[in-house]
């Protein structure tokens, strides 16, 4: 590739033996493909062999295999991916490596405005995910449930996500920026049981609230019956829509397998409206962040930019 698509020049190049040491380099000489180009060429006229190859390398793993990878027999836009297959990602990005040396190593690596830092590793994210999924769990909350995600970018919105995806809900990311309007708008559209947001974030030494954003959207949707707040001490609280505090949730029972794999993708709306779940988004995320970075980078830590809860 000598020109960028959206024109201008490129400021730095890799030097041969980065390329050598990427796995995008390691990929298309495993399989031989001989170059780039032909890696894309691959990639878009076999599909099922790209996707397929990527799953194996990757080391997803399956409650149940799939028997096709993909299916278009009703069109591009209705594809189903990993037909027949149950599966559930939080199970690989953490619970297959309880008792690891993965589980010793950094997941995160967070930075607030002021320069203080944060560290988590796998098993303390896997902890604080088990937990709050029970905490979901206990609220009623389960497979198919939309729940929103409308939070600063903090440690604490990986645990949000990772917990709605391992009880089998829809991921709805809310972007913290978003108002109270397009908040009800987007969980309407999803009929959205739950909401998590925080006290509030600081942008640019300024504290910005957001409880009271979500206040305001969560009267206005219908299906809505749970706050999830994490409060300016760090601490979580759930509130039953119209302000009424429910009891602390019991702590996680534990146990690695989930009853209700997530298999259905949904994925609607505009460029930044979407429900998230299903094989398809999670491989090609998963895909692409292991086809671009190098080994070096990849196995490392996830740095949010710096803004965050006080």
């Amino acid at each position: 590739m000598n020109e960028f698509q959206f024109g201008g020049e490129f400021v730095w190049h890799p030097s041969a033996e980065l390329i050598a040491q990427s796995n995008l380099q390691q990929f298309i000489d495993k399989h031989r493909l001989g170059s780039y180009d032909e890696l894309m060429r691959r990639s878009t006229t076999d599909i099922a062999w790209f996707w397929d190859t990527v799953l194996r390398g990757l080391d997803i793993e399956f409650y149940k295999p799939y028997s096709q990878v993909v299916d278009l027999s009703d069109g591009k836009p209705w594809a189903r991916w990993c037909v027949g297959g149950e599966m559930n990602i939080v199970h690989n990005l953490l619970d297959k490596y309880a008792d690891t040396q993965i589980d010793k190593k950094l997941a995160i690596k967070s930075e607030i405005e002021d320069g203080t830092t944060r560290e988590v590793t796998y098993k303390e994210l896997r902890d604080q995910v088990d937990r709050m999924a029970n905490s979901l769990r206990t609220l009623g909350l389960g497979k198919g449930d939309a729940i929103g995600v409308f939070m600063p970018m903090v440690p604490e919105i990986v645990v949000a996500m990772l917990a709605i995806i391992k009880i089998g809900g829809i991921f709805l990311p809310l972007f913290s920026g978003f108002g109270t309007a397009a908040i009800v708008s987007r969980s309407n559209d999803a009929n959205a049981k739950a909401l998590f947001t925080a006290a509030g974030t600081y942008r640019r030494g300024k504290f910005c609230p957001m409880k009271p954003v979500a206040d305001d959207a969560a009267a206005q949707i219908a299906t809505m019956q749970h706050l999830i707040v994490l409060q300016q001490n760090g601490e979580w609280a759930v509130e039953n829509v119209g302000g009424a505090l429910v009891p602390r949730q019991s702590p996680h029972l534990g146990g690695s397998h989930i009853d209700a794999p997530t298999e259905h993708t949904v994925s609607r709306g505009s460029d930044d409206d979407h429900l998230h779940v299903g094989h398809d988004w999670k491989t090609k995320r998963r895909g692409a962040h292991a086809l671009r970075f190098s080994d070096q980078i990849s196995t490392r830590h996830v740095a949010w930019p710096r803004s965050a809860r006080r």
